[in-house]
């Protein structure tokens, strides 16, 4: 289980890639949120969650930009997701490297489909929450 890393208005980057899959250019991502124009304090944290060793194929590549941060694990896992603050995030962004040799092509985006379904399914659940809170809240202002 990953540990919590307290972040708000960040970008989270979903990466779906294996050591043998091909490089997805993240320095190409990485570059317009990292444009000189932006002073320090205006820069968004990015966090990338994945493969470990996928993200060494292209780590020489990002290293060097500020506020860079890794988590491995998957992007599939709600305990990841929610360890770098997937509620608080400004955007969330899924990328797949992964080639599959399957006979059926329309499987072939599964993962980032089944991650964006995740993650619609978490922010559903974290707006009822908050909901259920202010029902409650309401609920006990008006009671007679």
């Amino acid at each position: 289980m990953a540990t919590r890393l307290r972040l708000s208005r960040h970008v989270i980057v979903c990466i779906f890639g294996e050591a043998q899959s091909p490089g997805i250019g993240l320095r190409n991502f990485v570059m317009p949120l990292r444009a000189s124009s932006f002073a320090y304090d205006e820069l968004k944290a990015i966090v990338f969650v994945g493969s470990l060793d996928y993200i060494n194929q292209e780590w020489s590549t990002i290293s060097n930009f500020p506020k860079i941060f890794i988590l491995p694990g998957s992007p599939l896992c709600r305990a990841d997701l929610k360890a770098v603050g997937i509620s608080s995030c400004d955007m969330t962004v899924i990328i797949s490297s992964n080639r599959t040799n399957l006979q059926e092509k329309t499987l072939e985006d599964k993962e980032c489909i089944l991650a964006t379904l995740n993650l619609k399914a978490m922010l559903f659940e974290e707006s009822m929450d908050i909901s259920d809170m202010i029902l409650e809240s309401a609920a006990g202002t008006f009671a007679y």
